[in-house]
């Protein structure tokens, strides 16, 4: 409050949208949904995405952080299963190049299939050098491994069985 304050607006719908389908795949001019506004430091998580990798039995998070000051910061990334169970930490520097990326092992690994929709939740935090926690996002995310091997479908490392149409 008295300070001034710089507003980005950014129109895209490159992206999925959570109001459903049509929203995120037609291609519309001007601002036609629901816009959010989030105040952020100067010092920013700008993007943050995690995925699995099964075969490893970890989380792979991505952080792409935004701002002039990032000599001594790091990224704290904490997973665990969204239904509850052993929290995994791992950190990491910023990276020069923009994208962060920190590897959590999973010791409580829930791999994600139709019939056990398991899913994890990340909270990434952005550490300034004297450790205070700058910013936080929380992604959801499940891990999976899909394979075709000859003419058949694996989900998981165990066939699966697909009827579609169209």
């Amino acid at each position: 409050p008295g300070e001034e304050a710089r507003l980005v607006v950014e129109v895209s719908n490159a992206g999925a949208s959570k109001h459903g389908y049509r929203d995120s795949c037609c291609i519309w001019g001007g601002i036609t949904r629901g816009i959010e506004l989030e105040a952020t430091p100067e010092t920013f998580i700008d993007d943050a995405w995690g995925r699995g990798d099964f075969d490893a039995k970890c989380a792979d998070v991505r952080v792409t952080v935004c701002g002039p000051a990032r000599d001594g910061w790091t990224v704290r990334a904490s997973v665990t299963p969204a239904s509850g169970g052993a929290t995994a930490v791992g950190t990491a520097p910023i990276a020069a190049d923009g994208e962060t990326r920190v590897r959590v092992p999973l010791a409580d690994f829930r791999p994600w299939d139709p019939e056990h929709p398991n899913l994890y939740c990340a909270r990434i935090e952005l550490l300034a050098p004297d450790g205070t926690v700058a910013h936080v996002r929380t992604e959801r995310f499940g891990i999976r491994k899909l394979e075709v091997r000859g003419r058949d479908f694996y989900l998981n490392g165990r066939p699966f069985f697909i009827r579609g149409v169209g």
